[in-house]
């Protein structure tokens, strides 16, 4: 069963912490009893990130063994044809493994539906943030009473932050960022929190499920709001 949940997110500044107007999001959600579908989801992302390449060879692909070892009749030993048999020590293995690709197959809205419904079972502990990426700390005092309003942030002045914020960064936390914003320069709010053990980032056209299973803390910006209603409903 699916139905509709409308979801109304408190947003904080980052640098004050003074509440802004709150944002709202219309999701699909899936009832308890669809757990399966997020199952699905999970095993179709962990699958696809595999990369099979257990590899063995057979007969005709290990080294030596071309010459017959005995002549076939008279020695009174089995009629032998290479010394690499799969049936001699050293020789080849029979149907082992190879590498291969496997790709499991998930309709598009099915892992939409997923996603969507692990947002709204995390609604409780997701935090909004306004201008996340805009804030550097003034060169001639580093106290985070002089934070001004530019593109540079710091990775220990972020935790900080954070942590003012009521963020707890012991506990795993997911970030999602903008689809053009991570990890790509050195000014951004992702990569000044790219080297913490306990965050996970991922771009906001790209969620993971194993991700969002796994977050205990989910912080975004204000302004994606509008790119999770586009592209997950």
């Amino acid at each position: 069963m699916v139905y509709k949940k409308f979801l109304t997110y408190k947003v904080q500044g980052l640098m004050s912490g003074a509440e802004r107007d709150s944002v709202s999001l219309e999701l699909k959600c899936a009832s308890n009893t669809s757990n399966y579908l997020i199952h699905r989801a999970l095993t179709q992302e962990l699958t696809n990130k595999r990369s099979f390449t257990a590899s063995t060879k057979t007969r005709s692909e290990v080294r030596g063994g071309g010459r017959k070892p005995w002549k076939q009749k008279g020695t009174g030993r089995a009629r032998a044809g290479s010394i690499r048999s799969p049936l001699w020590r050293g020789g080849g293995v029979i149907f082992g493994p190879k590498p291969k690709q496997v790709k499991l197959k998930l309709n598009r809205k099915e892992k939409n539906l997923a996603i969507t419904t692990l947002l709204v079972n995390k609604y409780e502990q997701t935090f909004v943030f306004e201008n996340t990426s805009a804030l550097i700390i003034n060169t001639t005092n580093s106290s985070l009473s002089t934070v001004k309003w530019s593109p540079l942030l710091g990775t220990k002045q972020y935790v900080q932050l954070l942590k003012n914020r009521g963020i707890d960064m012991k506990r795993k936390t997911l970030v999602i960022l903008s689809k053009d914003n991570p990890k790509k320069n050195h000014d951004t709010f992702g990569t000044a929190l790219d080297n913490i053990p306990t965050i996970d980032i991922n771009a906001v056209d790209n969620l993971s499920v194993k991700s969002l299973l796994n977050a205990e803390q989910i912080i975004f910006d204000s302004d994606l709001v509008g790119y999770l209603q586009f592209l997950y409903t």
